[in-house]
């Protein structure tokens, strides 16, 4: 009896932990919509920054947080924004409207070749499905597949012609969806947590040819254009643009997406 009585203590307290913090997180969501609707872009600002510090991510946040930086002008942290909605939510037309909208304003605009189109549909499907839904149609794919095998291997001899003819293939097809399901949670979650990629938000800085403040000057970068990051040293990143060009800029001149 105890054992039970502290199991149940247990699962009460990490119950009330989870609506406290549904609470805290509805609560500062609010605070930030009121904020927006008062046009007081900082004071959003700092609470979309601090949910996200606490590691709630939703392409609802990062809509409204881009928003509430492209009203106040910092383009940089506005794309930057727009970015991560779109990584969680391929596709969203309000977050590729907006950040259309805040690109047109950059300083200096780079032509991005569009993505390979299986990227692009599996990042879409991905997200739509999540990683979750991908894992449950596949283990339902997986098992479909072994029965339908044991089935035509166990059975085979009192089969008739027509469904022994059949549950090979059908064995097969499911198979292969397990393996998309498979590829495609694998792909979202890779998608989701890649460092390698970011957005200039400095207003400007220069790229340099080596990681030191006398390095010879390369190019200068503006906010919000995206970059790649190459390698990493004393403080300093290696980045390539989207024209080709590579140098090193200051790890504070950019945020990862």
């Amino acid at each position: 009896m105890p054992k039970y009585f502290w199991i149940s203590l247990l699962l009460c307290y990490w119950t009330s932990l989870a609506a406290a913090e549904s609470d805290s997180l509805d609560s500062l969501l609010r605070l930030a919509n009121a904020a927006e609707a008062a046009e007081n872009w900082p004071e959003a600002q700092t609470i979309y920054d601090s949910l996200y510090q606490t590691g709630y991510r939703s392409a609802d946040l990062f809509l409204n947080q881009g928003n509430a930086y492209l009203a106040d002008e910092q383009l940089g942290y506005a794309i930057l924004a727009y970015e991560r909605g779109l990584r969680w939510r391929p596709g969203d037309r309000d977050l590729l409207n907006n950040r259309a909208i805040a690109q047109s304003q950059l300083s200096l605009q780079l032509t991005r070749f569009p993505e390979f189109f299986l990227w692009r549909w599996s990042a879409w499907l991905g997200s739509r499905l999540g990683q979750t839904g991908l894992q449950l149609l596949g283990l339902v794919a997986w098992w479909l597949a072994v029965g339908a095998f044991a089935w035509w291997y166990f059975k085979k001899e009192q089969l008739s012609d027509r469904i022994r003819f059949l549950l090979l293939p059908t064995a097969g097809i499911c198979l292969l969806f397990f393996l998309a399901c498979w590829w495609l949670g694998n792909f979202r979650a890779v998608s989701l947590q890649r460092s390698d990629q970011a957005i200039i938000v400095a207003p400007q800085v220069d790229l340099v040819a080596a990681p030191a403040e006398d390095a010879t000057y390369e190019l200068t970068a503006y906010e919000g254009l995206r970059a790649r990051i190459i390698d990493g040293f004393a403080g300093y990143r290696k980045i390539e643009l989207d024209n080709g060009r590579r140098g090193w800029v200051p790890a504070t001149a950019m945020e990862i997406i």
